[in-house]
């Protein structure tokens, strides 16, 4: 598959590697190393257990020497499914800055949806794909950034409504 995907078409490859267990995990990882073409790239989830809310960061990423990319669950697969209007912006931001400090971490993919009525774009916890998207471009922005603007939703488009200009900035040194 290697040879046509990256040899032929020059495409990228991805792996995605799903474990619950640091048990499973190695067997994965066995598993990885008989991948012959060093190209294939590791999508890797930013948490072994996504269904607990106050998960801690999956150790794996940046343990494996190809290029990875770190999966998100936005739309709350086992938190409401985007239905329920749950958001954790701060969350994210915290996440997001510790994995892609990591060796290997080249950037992220973000689930938007689960079976159709669940899409995240458009409804409140889009703030979350949100998140992601200005620690990418700002890795010191501050949640209170664009948490205290307000989603206004309507006929399926969402504009945000800043309700004060925002003063605080965060140092870099």
């Amino acid at each position: 598959m290697g040879d046509v995907v990256i040899g032929e078409l020059q495409l990228n490859l991805y792996v995605r590697l799903l474990s619950d267990t640091h048990a499973n995990f190695a067997t994965t990882l066995e598993a990885v190393n008989l991948i012959s073409h060093p190209e294939v790239r590791v999508i890797l989830k930013d948490s072994t257990h996504e269904f607990y809310l106050n998960r801690p960061n999956d150790r794996y990423p940046g343990t494996i020497a190809r290029p990875t990319m770190m999966e998100f669950d936005c739309t709350g697969e086992f938190n409401g499914q985007g239905i329920i209007a749950n958001t954790w912006p701060e969350a994210v931001l915290n996440r997001w800055r510790d994995l892609s400090r990591r060796p290997h971490v080249i950037g992220y993919v973000a689930r938007t949806d689960r079976f159709g009525s669940s899409r995240l774009v458009g409804k409140p916890r889009e703030i979350n794909l949100y998140a992601l998207k200005r620690a990418t471009d700002d890795p010191y922005v501050l949640s209170e950034q664009f948490t205290t603007s307000s989603l206004h939703i309507a006929t399926g488009q969402v504009r945000c409504l800043r309700s004060r200009p925002h003063s605080r900035t965060r140092s870099t040194s």
